[in-house]
């Protein structure tokens, strides 16, 4: 297991595997890999469901303006659903309920709270005991607050997120800080389970293929995938699976060359309510348009794959029907041969929690290579 050590100012966000007894890091040699398969073979694979956190804190730490930090950051809402969900899922135990029982340590994501000013304290002594001699040491006498995230704890794929202040404040400015460094190493260390989710029944090979050949590019399609409409002329591919509780979408658009233009909020609109006029329902006259009245549309740049690339978020709905969802777009730029992609991904799930079933989307669109 590779050992990292990245500086953000003043915080050290450390990647180590805790051994089973000890919170000493892994050798990062040949040896010290092997030693660290030996040591988990007897682990059970972590359970729980994904994008939930169950929080690990003293009572004299969980205070009510505690729980009002947590709550306010990591249940905030998920951007953008048609009814407000969640980031995250929340569930907070003591130490000594996760001694208790045992299926309690197996779970998937932990986030201790560790007021290092009270050393009597079971969850800061539990974290220094976690992150060894030398890194406890070091956060004792640091000033300044410590982020660390760990892995494989009590079970295999487990991460757990060591929040550490010299004091309450601190906690709560660690809180605030930190939260996208969070957000993220959780996010990437859901990655693993999320995809064997995806791929339970494997890739379906047949679409994979029409795809690439239709657009030179690669994308990974879950089995329950099925080609809905392969045109062309215009260069679209709508992809679409049907599950007893949602309808899972997606739409891939070869817009040609680069142009500025289309990098842009109103050109990530344009081409999607475009792409829009492809979908309708029974009704006569239906077709798919952004609904950025009732909720904004929420435009960021982003590194897509290495390759630069605007990402949309916001809500659909059929003009004259009453369907809507959420949906994410990207367009993609591939600099090797100046084409530009457009990919989006929709979900219609009336009465349904939607949260999962866009992650999900998310992480297929971002297999996205060329």
């Amino acid at each position: 297991m590779i050992l990292r050590t990245l500086y953000i100012s003043v915080i050290a966000l450390l990647l180590f595997s805790c051994g089973k007894d000890s919170g000493e890091a892994m050798n990062t040699s040949n040896s010290g890999k092997a030693a660290a398969q030996t040591k988990t073979m007897d682990k059970e694979l972590a359970k729980g469901p994904l994008s939930k956190i169950y929080i690990i804190a003293d009572d004299s730490v969980w205070d009510s303006a505690m729980t009002d930090s947590i709550i306010y950051y990591f249940q905030s809402a998920y951007p953008i659903l048609p009814a407000p969900e969640p980031l995250y899922d929340l569930m907070r135990y003591s130490t000594q309920q996760i001694k208790n029982k045992q299926e309690r340590r197996e779970l998937r994501t932990y986030m201790l709270l560790a007021d290092l000013n009270d050393q009597e304290s079971a969850a800061t002594k539990m974290a220094l005991k976690d992150i060894g001699p030398e890194k406890a040491k070091a956060v004792k006498e640091s000033g300044s607050y410590k982020l660390i995230v760990g892995k494989d704890k009590w079970a295999e794929g487990q991460i757990i997120v060591y929040l550490m202040g010299h004091g309450k404040e601190q906690l709560y400015d660690n809180i605030r800080d930190n939260f996208n460094a969070i957000d993220k190493a959780i996010r990437k260390g859901e990655e693993s389970k999320r995809n064997n989710s995806v791929y339970l029944g494997g890739i379906n090979s047949k679409v994979k293929s029409e795809i690439r050949e239709t657009m030179s590019i690669n994308l990974e399609v879950p089995s329950g995938f099925k080609m809905a409409m392969n045109n062309k002329e215009d260069k679209v591919i709508w992809l679409r699976k049907d599950d007893k509780d949602a309808i899972l979408n997606l739409m891939i658009k070869n817009m040609g060359t680069f142009d500025e233009a289309g990098f842009s909020k109103e050109g990530m609109k344009a081409i999607r309510n475009e792409l829009g006029l492809f979908v309708s329902s029974k009704i006569e006259n239906s077709y798919m348009i952004i609904n950025d009245i009732d909720l904004p549309m929420l435009m960021s740049s982003t590194s897509f794959n290495n390759n630069f690339a605007l990402e949309a978020r916001g809500i659909w709905e059929l003009e004259n029907d009453f369907m809507g969802g959420p949906f994410i777009s990207y367009i993609v730029h591939n600099p090797n041969s100046d084409q530009v992609f457009f990919i989006d991904g929709f979900v219609h799930a009336p009465g349904e929690e939607k949260r999962e079933h866009m992650l999900q989307l998310e992480h297929i669109i971002k297999t996205l290579a060329f």
